[in-house]
């Protein structure tokens, strides 16, 4: 593609040198530039891409953006062939190019983007089944997982960097995919990794406290701030109704269509929404693996095999979509009936009369609500093991601390993903709050060991919970990634 096409989709502050050039590719890593490539200098936490200038240039690249009208200029003069292109925002430039790039994959599928502190995840899968049982090819970018014909990758960022987005979404396009669902993070947001796409739906769960701190979000303030930009870039806008930050998200809004979903109706919606979902008669089902049943108003009864009104809420999201593209209730019904969820309330065997889990719940809300969830199917003990990544809000330790001693029978506290820091001194946050709420616990550093001493403790009628990493099958610590799976380690102790 030539630069010039590429500058329709961008406002540069000014153009050093011609835009008659060819674009091989777009980069924004200086180490893999060849010749020929458009090099991104993106700002980020730990490093500037405008440090990086001259590294991108000896390894071939010809064009440059940059945000810095003295890294521009300077530029400029060591390399008067190559052309250097200053714009306000290189994250956003990278998104817009990217898009144009890919010659506007999205616009070619049906996009969902879900959007929320907790449930963002389960919402996607149990969505993506559904629009699959309808026959409509659908694909995923998200959490856990990316995927798109002929291609599978566990995923770094929930919100992939948007010329890898914008790559994926023509793979998925050409590969004769018609929908896709993208868990959009505020991180996501904040970095325009999802700038340049209309999304057709987009979905609030919920919004607690998270990600504050270095390198995140400043406040609480500027996290919802982020989270409700979505709704500036989407035609319907799915809300779940009455959760904390619902209002936050709806005055943000620019969609044509409203559509609110909960469980416990609320007052008439003045915009007027054209329809409303509200779940009722919620059930608990204990055969086989946990799970729920709820009706909707018209008295239609679905069922999901994830325990807990959180799972309710979830599923009511995916429905509002299905329902408003005409997918009949006797496809959702199937659909919703087989859907799992990789990591989130994920039942692993272990054992004659025993129940084990693994979830993803990382912070003191998720753990809670998890363990009240887990509370209501009345278990024996509700055994627990746990613990806090490093290099992560510190809150999060005495958080998860006091919820473990007040809501677990008995916890096992180990490592999570320390990272670079000391896993004794995480451990060590998280074991203050639980002695000052009186918890009981022991420790193990080594979660490997941790979760086969659990299962040893369980007899007939316990709970084990094993938090904080879901589905991930890798540990960080230090700079290494190990490979580490909770689920493997649950059947290595199983009991017989």
């Amino acid at each position: 593609m030539r630069l010039t096409e590429l500058m329709g989709a961008l406002q540069p502050r000014r153009i050093l040198g011609t835009a008659d050039k060819n674009v091989r590719a777009l980069k924004y890593r200086s180490d893999k530039c060849e010749a020929g490539d458009a090099f991104f200098a993106l700002r980020g936490r730990d490093a500037d891409g405008h440090d990086y200038l001259a590294d991108a240039a000896a390894r071939g690249a010809e064009i440059f953006f940059v945000e810095d009208a003295e890294a521009c200029a300077s530029l400029r003069a060591r390399h008067e062939r190559r052309t250097v292109v200053e714009v306000g925002n290189t994250r956003e430039a990278l998104a817009l190019a990217s898009a144009a790039f890919y010659r506007h994959p999205a616009q070619e599928l049906l996009t969902i983007g879900i959007t929320g502190t907790k449930g963002k995840t389960t919402t996607a899968f149990l969505l993506q089944t559904i629009l699959e049982e309808d026959g409509i090819k659908t694909r995923m970018i998200g959490t856990v997982r990316c995927d798109w014909e002929g291609h599978y990758r566990e995923a770094v960022n929930t919100t992939p960097e948007s010329c890898e987005m914008q790559r994926m979404l023509r793979e998925m396009a050409d590969g004769g995919c018609k929908a896709v669902v993208i868990e959009v993070s505020s991180q996501g947001l904040k970095l325009s990794r999802t700038a340049g796409i209309h999304f057709d739906y987009a979905i609030f769960t919920n919004l607690s406290p998270d990600h504050i701190g270095i390198g995140e979000h400043a406040d609480f303030a500027e996290y919802a701030y982020w989270k409700s930009r979505l709704f500036t870039q989407c035609e319907t806008a799915i809300l779940h109704e009455g959760a904390a930050g619902w209002e936050i998200m709806r005055q943000s809004s620019a969609a044509k269509k409203e559509i609110l979903f909960g469980i416990e109706p609320k007052r008439e919606n003045a915009r007027g929404a054209r329809k409303t979902l509200h779940a009722c008669e919620i059930a608990r089902l204990r055969e086989g693996l946990l799970g729920s049943s709820f009706c909707l108003r018209d008295g239609t009864r679905f069922t999901i095999g994830l325990p807990g009104p959180h799972n309710v809420e979830n599923a009511l999201g995916a429905i509002a979509v299905a329902e408003d593209l005409g997918i009949e209730d006797m496809v959702i019904q199937r659909a919703l009936r087989r859907a799992r969820v990789p990591g989130r309330t994920e039942t692993v065997d272990i054992g004659p009369g025993r129940i084990a889990l693994v979830d993803y719940a990382h912070n003191g809300i998720a753990l809670r609500h998890l363990l009240e969830t887990l509370r209501a199917y009345e278990p024996t003990r509700l055994l627990l093991v746990f613990g806090c990544g490093g290099e992560r809000d510190h809150k999060r330790r005495a958080e998860m601390g006091r919820v473990a001693a007040q809501m677990a029978d008995y916890s096992v506290v180990t490592s999570d993903n320390p990272r670079r820091e000391d896993p004794r001194g995480i451990i060590a946050d998280i074991t203050e709050a639980m002695d000052a709420a009186g918890g009981a616990y022991e420790i193990i550093e080594d979660r490997g060991e941790a979760i086969r001493a659990a299962v040893r403790l369980t007899e007939a009628g316990d709970m084990l919970v094993v938090a904080g990493k879901g589905h991930e099958t890798v540990q960080i610590i230090g700079n290494e990634s190990r490979h580490f799976d909770d689920r493997e380690e649950l059947k290595k102790g199983r009991k017989l």
